[in-house]
């Protein structure tokens, strides 16, 4: 059971850095090694006896820290991504539909001009 939960957690990190879509990374290794010395931590504190409430409990917490450190490091890298990324394109994109709506709201040309009647000269008076 002891090595099931490590191999799970570990596991899911190899996983996720292999197959998603960034590298192993400092703060996965940082993750991993927290969650094995609280494992070791757990092993020296509940030694293994059949139903041991306390171990079961030690070992829920290392999964607990070790899946929220690696949540954390996913959170990060995904705000640092929309910093990086998404908020120039998405500035850009608004100025493109402000200029756009603009066009709507003050017709051709610059946007302080009144649009001209095409009977009449300009400048001449009614």
């Amino acid at each position: 059971m002891r090595m099931h939960v490590a191999a799970v957690f570990l596991g899911t990190a190899w996983a996720t850095a292999t197959l998603g879509a960034t590298a192993l990374s400092a703060e996965v290794d940082a993750c991993s090694a927290v969650h094995r010395g609280c494992l070791a931590q757990c092993e020296r504190d509940y030694p293994a006896r059949p139903d041991d409430m306390g171990w079961a409990g030690c070992q829920a917490r290392c999964s607990w820290e070790g899946a929220a450190c690696a949540a954390q490091g996913a959170l990060d890298e995904t705000r640092t991504t929309l910093d990086r990324d998404l908020k120039p394109w998405l500035a850009d994109q608004a100025g493109k539909w402000q200029r756009f709506l603009d066009g709507f709201r003050h017709g051709p040309g610059r946007p302080d001009e009144r649009p001209r009647s095409p009977d009449r000269a300009p400048g001449t008076s009614l």
